[in-house]
């Protein structure tokens, strides 16, 4: 009589030594009700029976028995040197046994209460107005590739990294940084990490306490907005006008986000009057400001404009770069300077959270840097990109009545705004129902209800194919609206 099948919840290879069933009839049950219930899905590959056997702690001869049973069965199919398969068309899954479920602990909480607002990196977006990506097709490929087969017999390649990132890049990104955005800074005072949105992370772990006021700007980047509210920072929304957050409207905290090269969304830029103000308001109530600078590579719209970081004499400025907006989101690499009294609480921190990231890039990156490839790089898109921005404001100049273009300074995206009451999250939901996503800038908003337009990328969009997408845009607002 065969034995009652196993529940999908209580499913095991392991079979009972105590049992007196042979253990090769349990192996038999086992993999057969793992392969009905779907728990080892069509296609799968077994292990060897050899390694099979040692796993589960039974003999060799145990596993290639129930092995060929099963092969007989059908359950099972062998191919001659590739290994043994399950079977497709079988297992049908089963919904696991209903067991009450346990409270989520209020940690864990908030991050499933934010994580509804959060966008998705890789969901779909309106090609190719898609916000904060840039134009990956013109990544330098070629000599990438040529670095990295310079470095593929590094025999580190496989080993740990420096917690605070390769030294090589470390250095070279220390003087690409002086020359490109003025900041003053050595490679101490980098700390390579995941990108600016865990950079905004280890900073937020370093920096605050739970209850500490944390000013941002209003619109402001949501995901560093919400980094900030998990970590149990009381967020205080401070409007920003056309060049971005003013000092003297901000009240005392212990730390102030801000984007002085690009504000997001709206894309203006500090004076450095305003720049000068924010710096004083940080030494008047001991607080240190966040300078995001996540595409001030790219500036065009006036002169150049060093970092905020390069007026700080105090040491007040903690500095975030990314390379996923300068070269390509999917090398997962950006960094933090820190002023020199913090750096090794920056180091110490990321070395307690992470032991780093993958060396073998960080490496390669940094052979990029050295030899010029990165300069060349932001020296031709920054005059793509003016381009594109220049192309994409003028096909909306007929619209200024009802959308007018925000400040264009630089970076890979612009705003177009509209009237107060203008419904422009209706129109993101009537766009998506049409297979495009939009970015309202009210979604952007903290506390603001008079700021309605979109935030529209330009950085995977190249000059002849901006007609048509403005087009199919306009579309879009008019039977929306």
């Amino acid at each position: 009589m065969e034995e009652p099948r196993l529940a999908y919840d209580d499913f095991s290879l392991f079979p009972d030594h105590g049992s007196p069933v042979p253990l090769s009839r349990q192996l038999v049950q086992r993999l057969r009700d793992a392969i009905r219930t779907g728990a080892l899905a069509g296609g799968s590959r077994l292990l060897p029976t050899r390694e099979f056997a040692s796993r589960l702690g039974v003999s060799r001869n145990t596993v290639v028995a129930a092995v060929d049973q099963l092969i007989a069965e059908g359950y099972l199919v062998a191919r001659v040197g590739s290994g043994t398969f399950v079977a497709r068309g079988i297992g049908t899954v089963a919904s696991p046994r209903a067991v009450p479920p346990l409270d989520v602990p209020p940690a864990a909480r908030k991050y499933l209460d934010i994580a509804e607002l959060m966008p998705d990196p890789t969901g779909p977006a309106l090609l190719p107005f898609g916000v904060g990506v840039p134009d990956v097709t013109a990544f330098p490929r070629e000599a990438w590739d040529r670095f990295a087969r310079r470095r593929r017999y590094d025999p580190r390649r496989f080993a740990y990294g420096e917690p605070s990132g390769s030294k090589h890049l470390r250095t070279v990104l220390a003087d690409h940084l002086r020359q490109f955005r003025g900041l003053n800074a050595g490679a101490d005072q980098i700390v390579i990490v995941e990108g600016a949105q865990a950079a905004l992370a280890l900073i937020a772990s370093v920096m605050l306490e739970p209850g500490d006021p944390v000013l941002m700007e209003d619109p402001c980047y949501g995901l560093a907005r919400f980094i900030f509210e998990a970590r149990g920072a009381a967020v205080v929304p401070v409007a920003v006008d056309a060049d971005g957050m003013r000092a003297e409207d901000a009240p005392p905290a212990r730390l102030t986000v801000v984007t002085p090269s690009h504000q997001y969304p709206l894309g203006g830029a500090m004076t450095p009057e305003q720049r000068s103000a924010l710096l004083g308001w940080a030494r008047r109530h001991d607080a240190y400001v966040v300078e995001d600078d996540y595409d001030g590579e790219f500036h065009f719209g006036g002169p150049p404009l060093p970092a905020l970081q390069n007026g700080d004499a105090d040491g007040r400025v903690i500095y975030v770069g990314t390379f996923s907006k300068v070269l390509a989101p999917g090398l997962r690499l950006g960094y933090i300077v820190a002023p020199r009294h913090l750096a090794p609480a920056f180091a110490a921190a990321r070395r307690v959270s992470s032991l780093g990231g993958d060396p073998h890039t960080q490496r390669i990156l940094g052979d990029f840097i050295a030899e010029g490839y990165l300069s060349r790089h932001v020296r031709r898109m920054t005059g793509e990109y003016r381009r594109r921005a220049e192309l994409l404001s003028s096909l909306f100049a007929p619209m200024h009545d009802r959308l007018r273009v925000g400040p264009v300074t630089g970076g890979i995206h612009l705003t177009v705004i509209g009237a107060e009451d203008l419904d422009d999250l209706g129109i993101a939901r009537f766009a998506r129902a049409h297979g495009v996503v939009l970015n309202p800038l009210s979604a952007d908003c903290i506390a603001r209800t008079d700021l309605r337009g979109f935030a529209l990328g330009f950085g995977s969009a190249p000059c002849d194919v901006i007609p048509d997408a403005f087009e199919r845009f306009r579309g879009i607002f008019d039977a929306a609206t």
